[in-house]
């Protein structure tokens, strides 16, 4: 699918034709969301660097004098507690002479020059109020500028000749005289900064120390190398060239002209010059360094700026060679500019160029002219680092990009958005019959995802099952039915005892319905026994109480004209006698019969066993909390049900059910859930008389489904697609799923995978179905509302990637709540009292 793009309304600042636009780093990524390690820092940095190069490249190439780039870095130290401070980073960028639709272009061109180039970052265009909050967000007083060194360099001596300017704080000698300053063998050397390619770690942490604002302004303007100024260095390249050609003569005579030291040294400056020369040639930008403050900057703070653009005068031991040679390259002046017009300056964004002295009149602007390759010294953003930058909004996770060939139309799940593309997630109506597996941490957004693919399925009128562990998104659910599907939902809420619903679990269709039914039931008190009783389960309830449980059973059910309910299977253990109701029927199997025949006369469910307890109520004490609890009395002990689920699949119906666990006791809500899931299970097995293709999708939900999962659940997921069932499953930790069968059932089944952030444990366990796109430590950083999707296509796997969920804006609507209430209740639900009655 081709994603779409958001339509910015670009608003700019305008004045005299002079227009500011912006974009605005939003987040940095650390590199454990870009995927690496600390022993990928190397590679990190080349990368890093040709990226940046790339960019100045891009800014630069146009020679456009209209334009000026500021990357400016602006701190927001908080006074209290230096860890809560802000820095805010942006490249902004000046345009005069420029109508609005060609600014407008230009900012989107940024916008994607800066998306494409550096994924560590996440950008976002600015708005003309915050342009303009952002130029002024305080008022600057203190400036200083940080400049490369500079000095006319006489050839004939080691002696340095004049600066061209002075640190702060140190005395300039006496000026020489004029005629001293220049000559056939003095040239202007402008040492080149050596980039440090250091982090922003230790500059973020003393900015945010600072007592006040501190603006750090990188200032970039594309130009090109004058005709004056490319003679002046070709002059300066042939003096050099002069002074390393001296010859050699007569072995006997006077050696002392050799000087192979000022030689040597004659050679490296015409090296500079000439790089330096060649690589104004291509591309040229005015670059200036600015610091700006309230309150006077500290000299230790300028120290540190000065020392992440440029290693010290000289380089450092084992450093990079590429920018000269580092005896004449590296460290950097400071230049004190708090004049007015140099504030209005780094407030307007525009170059202001000191006067600087001894520097000669033809050299033009050679003192602040940078080609891309120097530039990176200073015009870069902060690098990525392995833990959270300190002042910034970091994400910690990494962001996959979905496939292209993702569905363009479907449920939606959520959308996947990186720069100014916006691409919807959808999953395709047959792809879904492969079920949903969605798994998170509490809070971290499955029930936001699980509502926005119910409503869409009730909107698109689609049948659906949705069965609420806690009840709220029941009742939610009830406020967002659409008018046209009001007559389509069936509840089924035991704390509604005005109007309980009828199920009859015990009534089925045919014989495998039965046998079916009677295998559930036991397994469901099976798993309840286990999770009471752990190992001790077996030895409380053996293969005789299951026998007996089973028979039973199939016998409340072996009349299908008039079945029994649970409350008479209930009543085989407690009541004397009261087996011999179904004893008459001549259309039990033969199993059946024999155990009426020959077993039942025997067994005396009233007898007193060893200590005194009757053998009956041995068996019915299994049932004592489903038999008493009313509320589930109510629904059970119908002896017809007033919901047909085969009917509600069928036709496309909404089944909404309320298990309540805040009312209803754990046990109650997990028995009545699990119950519901075997009758579910058994009306989409018996759709198998209608052919493949006619069986209508039913999407079940289940959240929290581990608490009512049984053994019969690895059948479900391998065969509820061929019967039109589409399963969507959520619970909050791999760890819940006790069986280790249904966690292989999930993941050898399942089609999509729906992963939040995770725990360690978990994380570790789903990393094998992501991997080698995500590893563990991607599935535990991952913020509230991303997750991660594993999902096919047609049966064809599509490499997992991120979305984050959308949320619904449909409104709560109480008087359509009870406007789905009174509805159901009318149609399914019987009036309290009545619904007890067992006998026949």
């Amino acid at each position: 699918m081709c994603p779409t793009r958001r339509k910015h309304r670009v608003v700019l600042t305008a004045r005299r034709r002079r227009h500011y636009v912006a974009c605005r780093v939003e987040r940095a990524l650390t590199l454990g969301a870009l995927g690496l390690k600390e022993d990928d820092l190397p590679r990190y940095h080349a990368a890093s660097r040709r990226r940046h190069a790339e960019l100045l490249n891009g800014l630069t190439n146009l020679k456009d004098e209209r334009l000026t780039y500021d990357l400016r870095l602006i701190s927001f130290p908080d006074t209290e507690r230096y860890t809560r401070g802000r820095i805010d980073i942006a490249l902004l960028c000046r345009l005069d002479d420029a109508g609005a639709a060609e600014a407008e272009a230009h900012a989107h061109h940024l916008l994607g020059l800066l998306d494409a180039l550096f994924e560590e970052y996440e950008f976002r265009m600015m708005a003309a109020r915050e342009i303009e909050n952002f130029l002024h967000s305080f008022d600057g007083r203190h400036s200083v500028q940080i400049m490369r060194r500079a000095e006319l360099a006489r050839l004939d001596t080691l002696q340095s000749g004049e600066r061209a300017t002075r640190p702060l704080g140190f005395t300039p000698p006496p000026s020489p005289a004029p005629s001293e300053r220049r000559g056939s063998g003095t040239i202007l050397h402008v040492y080149p900064f050596l980039p440090t390619g250091g982090d922003f770690s230790t500059l973020f942490k003393m900015l945010l120390r600072e007592p006040e604002p501190v603006a750090v302004s990188c200032r970039l303007r594309p130009t090109s190398i004058s005709s004056m100024e490319e003679a002046f260095l070709e002059e300066q390249i042939a003096s050099c060239e002069r002074a390393a050609q001296v010859g050699l003569g007569s072995l006997r005579g006077d050696l002392s002209s050799l000087r192979p030291t000022l030689q040597h040294r004659a050679r490296q400056y015409e090296e500079y010059q000439s790089r330096l020369l060649f690589g104004l040639k291509d591309n040229a930008g005015q670059m200036l360094i600015q610091m700006v403050s309230p309150s006077e900057i500290s000299a230790q703070l300028i120290d540190t700026i000065g020392g992440l653009t440029t290693e010290p005068a000289g380089g450092m031991p084992g450093g990079s060679a590429k920018l000269g040679h580092h005896f004449l390259a590296g460290g950097y002046e400071v230049l004190e500019c708090s004049r007015r017009e140099q504030l209005k300056a780094f407030e307007e964004i525009d170059i202001f160029l000191p006067d600087l002295e001894f520097v000669p009149e033809n050299s033009g602007r050679l003192h602040h002219l940078f080609d891309s390759v120097e530039a990176l010294a200073a015009f870069r953003f902060p690098p990525a680092i392995l833990d959270v930058p300190l002042g910034l909004e970091a994400r910690t996770w990494r962001r996959e990009l979905p496939s292209k060939d993702l569905p363009e139309t479907g449920t939606q799940v959520g959308v996947c958005e990186t720069g100014d593309f916006r691409q919807p997630i959808y999953l395709d109506h047959e792809d879904r019959r492969r079920h949903t597996y969605i798994v998170g941490q509490t809070g971290t957004g499955k029930t936001t995802l699980l509502k926005t693919m119910m409503l869409e399925d009730i909107e698109a009128g689609e049948g659906l099952c949705v069965i609420d562990p806690h009840g709220d998104l029941y009742c939610e659910l009830l406020g967002k039915i659409p008018e046209h599907r009001v007559d389509d939902v069936v509840l089924l809420d035991p704390t509604d005892t005005e109007h309980p619903v009828g199920l009859n679990l015990l009534e089925c269709d045919s014989a495998e319905q039965r046998h079916f039914i009677a295998q559930e039931l036991t397994g469901i008190v099976r798993r309840l026994l286990e999770d009471e009783y752990g190992h001790a389960a077996e030895a409380y309830a053996g293969p005789m109480f299951f026998q007996h449980m089973r028979m039973n059973l199939l016998l409340a059910m072996s009349d299908p004209e008039c079945p029994g309910t649970l409350l008479d299977f209930y009543s085989i253990f407690e009541v004397e006698g009261y087996w011999k109701r179904w004893k008459a029927l001549g259309s039990m199997d033969p199993q059946l019969r024999l155990w009426v025949e020959q077993v039942l006369p025997k067994t005396n469910y009233s007898a007193a066993s060893t200590d005194s307890l009757a053998v009956g109520s041995y068996f019915a004490s299994k049932f004592h909390g489903f038999i008493f609890d009313p509320r589930l009395r109510g629904i059970f002990a119908q002896e017809r049900s007033t919901v047909d689920l085969r009917k509600i699949m069928d036709e496309g119906k909404i089944l909404l059910v309320n298990l309540a666990k805040g009312e209803l006791t754990e046990e109650s809500a997990r028995f009545l859930g699990m119950v519901l899931m075997a009758k579910l299970m058994a009306a989409a097995m018996g759709r198998v008389e209608i052919p493949e293709s006619d069986r209508r999708i039913f999407h079940l939900y289940v959240d929290e489904f581990q608490s009512l999962a049984t053994q019969s659940f690895v059948t479900l997921l391998s065969e509820a697609r061929k019967f039109g069932l589409s399963l969507v499953l959520a619970n909050q930790f791999l760890s819940q799923i006790k069986q280790e069968r249904i966690v292989q059932s999930i993941f050898g089944n399942v089609g999509t995978l729906i992963c939040f952030r995770l725990g360690i444990a978990d994380a570790e366990m789903m990393e094998r179905e992501f991997f080698p796109v995500l590893t563990r430590f991607d599935l535990g950083r991952l913020p509230n509302w991303w997750a991660y999707m594993k999902t096919s296509l047609h049966g064809r796997l599509v490499q997992p990637f991120s979305f984050h969920t959308v949320r619904s804006d449909l409104p709560f609507d109480a008087d359509r709540a009870d406007q789905v209430l009174q509805a159901s209740r009318e149609k399914f639900g019987r009036a309290a009292g009545g619904c007890e009655e067992t006998s026949r």
